[in-house]
């Protein structure tokens, strides 16, 4: 099944987290992210960037190039088990 949604088409809500599928001239990846969107003054001019968490300890974004930016898809829906015990 391929529900990849090309971002020429359309784009992800904004702050939805969804699967990003990137691609330049030498490489492809795949990564969660989000396309950006704030109403604070300071952080105005990255809305509508996409905007990738880069895994450090204060999970500060990294924001993406949105020409490599291709296609995304919705995340599924985590697993129940962690939604009621945390997986035990």
């Amino acid at each position: 099944m391929n529900n990849w949604i090309f971002t020429k088409d359309r784009m992800p809500e904004p702050n939805e987290m969804v699967l990003l599928f990137l691609k330049n001239n030498q490489e492809t990846g795949q990564i969660v992210g989000t396309v950006f969107h704030s109403e604070i003054e300071d952080f105005k001019e990255f809305n509508g960037l996409f905007k990738a968490f880069d895994g450090g300890g204060d999970f500060s974004p990294s924001f993406l190039k949105n020409e490599y930016v291709i296609a995304w898809m919705p995340l599924p829906e985590p697993p129940k088990a962690a939604l009621i015990n945390e997986g035990e």
